[in-house]
C-alpha cells in the first residue's frame, strides 16, 4: 500500500525511506489551495519506527490531478 507520505533520510547519495512504527502514519487531511497561496503544516515525528538521527531529510507527497499523478516535497536539517 503507497502511503500519502513519506519521510526520508539522506544517506551517502540516495534517498531511503524512514519506516513508520506500527499503526503510525499521517493524517490524511486534504487542503485546497488558491493560486498564489500557501499552506504550514506541523509534523509530529514521534511515529517513527526509530529515533531521528540529525541529518538531511525531506517530506514527499504524492497526490494526483486529473487522472495523472504529482509527486512533491520539502527537505529540511535536524541538527
Amino acid at each position: 500500500m503507497e502511503l500519502p507520505y513519506l519521510l526520508e533520510f539522506y544517506d551517502t547519495g540516495s534517498w531511503c525511506e524512514v519506516p513508520f512504527a506500527d499503526g503510525g502514519d499521517f493524517a490524511m487531511v486534504g487542503v485546497v489551495l488558491k493560486p498564489n497561496s500557501f499552506h504550514y503544516d506541523l509534523i509530529e515525528f514521534g511515529n517513527f519506527m526509530y529515533d531521528l538521527t540529525p541529518g538531511k531529510y525531506r517530506i514527499v507527497k504524492s497526490f494526483g490531478i486529473d487522472g495523472s499523478k504529482t509527486t512533491l516535497g520539502t527537505e529540511f536539517y535536524l541538527k
